[in-house]
């Protein structure tokens, strides 16, 4: 504390992921590509610095310069510490606890010691190329922490008044979904707030010093706190996502998959799977896994989009003149994003992409099995050992959503270029929705047999104005 700085905030919350979610921690074994970050306890963790970028990254993008009197900043002459402090996140134990501190009797609880274990989920990754097969060299897998994982988190921050609007949009953020991690825009890291405690003290008010000498070191320590938070007209500023919404009904069997535990056991195990997490679930503070959800994932549907949309932006590439401008090697990434690139002597610096993906789980879902063989061409025959069988989903209906990210959509209409590449580029997307809610557009594995293709419909939270719904 200084004497200019005298007053000091304080939150304690918790955090729920959405979906299964992956912050990496640079290292690998000899089983998986990338491995989550851990603690001393070696469960999953989520280090300050990942929660307190996202922080920064969204209060810039809504209230500007004021980021640096609260985030700090460095230049070459000159630079400011940061007055907002973030702690690392302590996942929670099947009684809701954060665990602190280091502990023996991690066994003896459900949720940890599968938490514990080197590789407790892992997530399949690949790359499909415009022949719609695997990409070479493109096969990846990481490992990830399951949905319904909870962790505490506690972020302080120094001013000079209790009633600082630095302090009330900073919680305010708290309030919108997060996306932490890696693979945010591929369905990966959607995080929710499942409660928040806080407090604004003055430290030259004597009432208020002894308060905060009170306040305990756990995170789950919430006595001298306040519940809830009262937003402020702050939230004004914050303008919804524009985000859609796709009600999906399969007409036939589909499957998005890996090999795994199936869903029914029945004879013969199948070769090919649907892909299944189980997904921890919170009832009266209790935690416990619910078995078998089948998961759809966002990575499966954006790959899908991306080709459908890049073959309907090259089409109409022939009948505008706008698309001709700029450079194509970035336009042809601008709304699914691309990594750092060489090629023919150009670097493109990559971006990332304006579309926001979520995974869906599902329950109580109706599964086959499906048997196949291949036939001799000559002698009409059974081919020998090209038996097998896969477990395919039977005509579930769920619904999937994509989101349209505000910071990279300033971004691109800033740019004159990018603007009407961009204009291209979501009638190109608009087709590919419409391929896929009609039927013509097929997810996951064996549409070459018939499988993979839905049908439904599509609503927009701005009535498709982004996107020309009323167009032609």
């Amino acid at each position: 504390m200084t004497p200019k700085l005298c007053c000091f905030h304080i939150a304690r919350f918790v955090l729920q992921a959405e979906t299964a979610f992956a912050v990496n921690s640079g290292l690998r074994d000899g089983a998986f590509d990338s491995l989550i970050v851990r603690d001393a306890n070696e469960l999953p963790a989520i280090p300050g610095t990942s929660l307190a970028g996202v922080l920064r990254h969204q209060f810039e993008s809504l209230y500007g310069n004021q980021v640096q009197a609260v985030f700090g900043y460095a230049k070459k002459d000159q630079g400011e510490a940061s007055r907002l402090h973030v702690s690392w996140g302590c996942v929670h134990d099947s009684h809701d606890r954060p665990v602190e501190g280091i502990r023996f009797d991690l066994n003896k609880d459900p949720i940890l010691e599968r938490l514990q274990q080197d590789h407790p989920f892992h997530r399949e990754r690949v790359c499909i190329n415009e022949r719609g097969v695997a990409q070479d060299g493109s096969k990846f897998d990481l490992t990830v922490v399951p949905a319904g994982c909870r962790f505490s988190f506690e972020i302080s921050y120094w001013s000079d008044s209790k009633d600082d609007p630095h302090w009330r949009n900073i919680l305010t953020l708290l309030y919108l979904p997060l996306q932490i991690g890696a693979s945010t825009r591929s369905g990966l890291g959607w995080f929710k707030l499942e409660r928040l405690a806080q407090r604004s003290l003055d430290l030259k008010n004597q009432e208020d010093w002894d308060r905060y000498k009170r306040i305990g070191f756990s995170l789950a320590d919430t006595a001298q706190l306040d519940s809830g938070f009262q937003m402020n007209s702050s939230l004004e500023l914050i303008q919804a996502p524009i985000q859609a919404t796709l009600k999906l009904e399969a007409e036939d069997f589909w499957r998005f998959g890996q090999t795994g535990e199936p869903l029914n056991k029945a004879g013969k195990t199948p070769d090919a799977t649907p892909l299944i997490e189980p997904v921890i679930a919170w009832k009266d503070n209790k935690a416990y896994f619910t078995p078998k959800q089948v998961v759809v994932p966002a990575s499966g549907v954006k790959g899908a989009l991306w080709h459908r949309v890049q073959f309907h932006y090259e089409c109409l590439k022939w009948d505008e003149d706008a698309a001709a401008q700029g450079n194509e090697d970035e336009a042809a990434n601008i709304l699914f994003g691309f990594a750092n690139n060489k090629q023919q002597g150009k670097e493109s610096a990559g971006q990332a992409g304006l579309i926001l993906f979520k995974d869906v789980y599902l329950q109580n879902v109706d599964a086959a099995h499906l048997t196949h063989n291949g036939i001799d061409r000559f002698t009409g025959g059974v081919r020998d050992k090209v038996l097998f069988t896969e477990e395919v989903i039977w005509r579930q209906e769920f619904n999937l959503t994509l989101q349209i990210d505000p910071v990279r959509l300033g971004y691109l209409e800033k740019d004159e270029t990018k603007k009407q590449q961009l204009a291209l580029y979501k009638k190109a997307l608009k087709r590919a929705l419409n391929d896929l809610i009609e039927g013509r557009l097929a997810l996951g594995a064996g549409s070459a047999k018939g499988h993979g293709y839905f049908s439904g419909s599509i609503a927009w939270t701005d009535n498709g104005n982004w996107i020309g719904a009323g167009d032609d």
